[in-house]
């Protein structure tokens, strides 16, 4: 029954500090509550070996402790439990080093769409000029429909909203109209000369 309780008061601990690691805490304090908790934990385990009486004797019977077994015993489960120590910390470290790596693969990810979005913009604009411009080499009208049909499809991935796409299409054809229909410059009064 001891060794039950003792086992549990093991497991709960090393379970208990690995949340702590979880939340963040501070290592060398989940450490040492672990280590704490696995000697208690081998402490219980092992009571009755400590206080084991042992009649030895044919006439009378004599009391005795066999502590140094219980010692031997009690040094090997410290040695394990520093290994166990070691262990957690290795694998805090670990931990640590993966969550580095994930958040530097969730920056690059985040600069790779980015990436991928301006070229879906320029795209775009690329198709949208071709098609705006048609009046002057007409393509067939199933050219026509597929190139909008695709030109929807790349809007979808190349802007976040629909009012930026809107934004796009409206500057495109702004800048076709200006093409089509220059500006005129403004004369410039002549001064006479003055004598």
């Amino acid at each position: 029954m001891l060794v039950a309780i003792g086992a549990s008061v093991i497991v709960g601990g090393v379970c208990f500090a690995g949340f702590l690691l979880f939340r963040k805490y501070n290592g060398l304090a989940v450490i040492g509550f672990c280590f704490a908790s696995t000697i208690a934990g081998v402490a219980i385990a092992n009571l009755p070996r400590i206080i084991k009486a042992g009649y030895s004797g044919s006439r009378g019977a004599t009391l005795g402790l066999d502590f140094e077994q219980a010692a031997r015993e009690v040094r090997n489960d410290a040695a394990d439990v520093k290994a166990i120590k070691f262990e957690i910390e290795r694998l805090a470290k670990e931990v640590q080093a993966t969550e580095s790596r994930i958040t530097q693969s969730e920056h690059h990810v985040e600069q790779m769409q980015e990436t991928i979005r301006a070229a879906n913009k320029a795209l775009f604009s690329l198709i949208l000029i071709s098609i705006d411009v048609r009046g002057m080499f007409a393509p067939p009208a199933c050219i026509i429909q597929e190139l909008n049909r695709q030109l929807s499809v790349l809007g979808l991935f190349a802007f976040m909203t629909p009012q930026e796409r809107s934004a796009e299409v409206m500057r495109i054809n702004e800048l076709i109209q200006r093409a089509f229909h220059p500006a005129t410059p403004a004369p410039t009064p002549m001064v006479a000369p003055t004598r």
